[in-house]
This record gives structure tokens, C-alpha cells and sequence, in this order.
């Protein structure tokens, strides 16, 4: 798999890239462990982060923005677009 991770550290505004090209996975008890291709994929994400103060921050990411539909093992799901929202303090 290959992710490429492109930020603006002056906004803390990041977005990712991930591609995996087809690959061979052994499969599972459930095929009897024959060799399976799995499909190549690419997801985005983006994430968002903002300095309240020295050691507190909130943040914001939308990941599998286009919601690609994807597996990177046989038979085991993965997320769809998903948000998630967060405050972070440093002790």
C-alpha cells in the first residue's frame, strides 16, 4: 500500500491518499484457504485540526471520502465514509 500525506502546516489542514494495487490474499477457512486477488482501490481522507491554546486542540477528520468500497483482506468489510470529531488536551 502507498499513502501519500499532503498538509498545510499553516492551517493544519492534511489530506491522504492511500493506494493498494490487486493483491494476493491466502483467503480463510471459509474457501478453503485458496489464493484470492483482491482488487486494487484508493481511498481520501482529509483531517482538520485547530489551536485553541498551548496544549489544547480540536480536531476534525472525514476518512473514505468518496466512500470507495474496498477490501484489503477475503471477506472482511472495511469502514465507508466516516466522520469523526475530537478534543485533545496535553497534561
Amino acid at each position: 500500500a502507498y499513502e501519500i500525506l499532503t498538509c498545510d502546516w499553516s492551517s493544519d489542514v492534511c489530506s491522504s491518499d492511500l493506494y493498494q494495487s490487486s493483491t494476493r490474499d491466502y483467503g480463510n477457512a471459509n474457501n478453503d484457504y485458496k489464493d484470492v486477488i483482491l482488487p486494487s482501490f484508493k481511498v481520501f481522507n482529509i483531517t482538520n485540526s485547530y489551536k485553541l491554546s498551548d496544549d489544547t486542540k480540536i480536531y476534525f477528520n472525514i476518512m473514505n471520502i468518496f466512500d470507495e468500497k474496498y477490501s484489503q483482506a477475503y471477506q472482511y468489510s472495511t469502514y465507508g465514509r466516516n466522520f469523526n470529531i475530537g478534543f485533545k488536551k496535553n497534561f
